[in-house]
This record gives structure tokens, sequence and C-alpha cells, in this order.
């Protein structure tokens, strides 16, 4: 059984199906399905392997199709780090204290994940979350501009558990209508 994609005509999957053999068609259209639109929109050529992906990987493919359908993903926090110049992190110093709680929009320009051994760029990312600077990370600031360090690692912690990532490569009907808004 070999599927190809109509678009490309790359070789999606390829099996040999012995007669007696059970094939889980729903779930194998579904992730083909997924893996197809993630193909169409990345133009990213995809491989499906022999073997069936273990079932992490599996979720991973719907998870990057969700990504690239909706422009965005809620995901558990982590900490946001960044290097800032030496004059930054002064600035910083006198606006933040270890318990202050701000704004923070952080901006990445290379989000980049794997799909079965195939580099998939989800482009720019940005978060718009509360976060903190944790008394540790604060006094290694201080101790970094006392020091008189050219770049200063700089560590904000979300303060919810979890943040949503907009990733601004995929255009969704919610993000204009959230610019919109906020205009």
């Amino acid at each position: 059984m070999n599927f190809y994609s109509p678009e490309t005509g790359l070789k999606l999957h390829s099996d040999k199906v012995k007669s007696k053999q059970k094939v889980n068609i729903d779930w194998d259209i579904e992730l083909l399905e997924a893996l197809v639109f993630i193909q169409e929109k990345t133009q990213a050529p995809i491989t499906m392997p022999k073997e069936q992906p273990p079932p992490e990987h599996i979720n991973h493919i719907f998870g990057v199709a969700e990504i690239i359908k909706e422009g965005k993903q809620k995901t558990e926090s982590f900490p946001l780090k960044s290097v800032v110049a030496l004059e930054t992190a002064k600035k910083c110093i006198e606006i933040f204290n270890s318990e202050t709680i701000t704004k923070a929009l952080v901006r990445s320009d290379d989000w980049k994940t794997t799909i079965l051994k195939t580099e998939i760029d989800l482009g720019r990312g940005v978060i718009a979350t509360d976060v903190f600077i944790a008394e540790r990370d604060f006094k290694k600031i201080e101790r970094d501009v006392a020091a008189n360090k050219n770049s200063i690692e700089f560590i904000l912690t979300p303060k919810e558990k979890f943040i949503v990532i907009d990733y601004l490569k995929w255009d969704c009907e919610d993000r204009h209508t959230r610019i919109q808004f906020a205009e």
C-alpha cells in the first residue's frame, strides 16, 4: 500500500499489507492527513517510516499540525532565557526586584521542531505573559552587573503554570481579531 501527497507527489507511506493483517484505517488516515497538512504548509518533505512511530511521536505530529492550524500553542511554562547587554541589565535591576511581577513580551526567531527526522520551521514565536525574576536569578544578575560583564544571562520565570506561544508565521483568524481589538 503506497500513499502519495497529491500536491507534491512525495511518497508518504509504503508498506505491504498481508490479506489477513488488520489495518487501523481511521488512525492511518488521520495521521496521514496531519502529515500531508504539515508538509503542504511547511514545504518540508516528510517520509513515513516503515514501522509505526511510537505514540509520543504521533502525539507530536498532531500537536504540530494544531500549531500550524491555530497559530498558537498552549504549553507548560518554562524559564524564558535571554542574554542582554550590561546597560540593559543595569536598567532591569532598577525596575525589578526579586518580587516584582510584570508583563513581558518575549520573541524568538528560531522555533524549530523535528517530525520523523525532518526539521520543521515553526518560525517566530511570541510569548506574552506575567513574569518575575526568581531571587537566585536576580542575585546572579546583580553579581554579573557588579563584575561589569558585557553580556548577562537574564532569566524570566512565568507566573502561570501554562503559557501560550503565538507563532506569527501561521496565519489564523483568531490572531487577526485579537490584533484588531488591541489597536
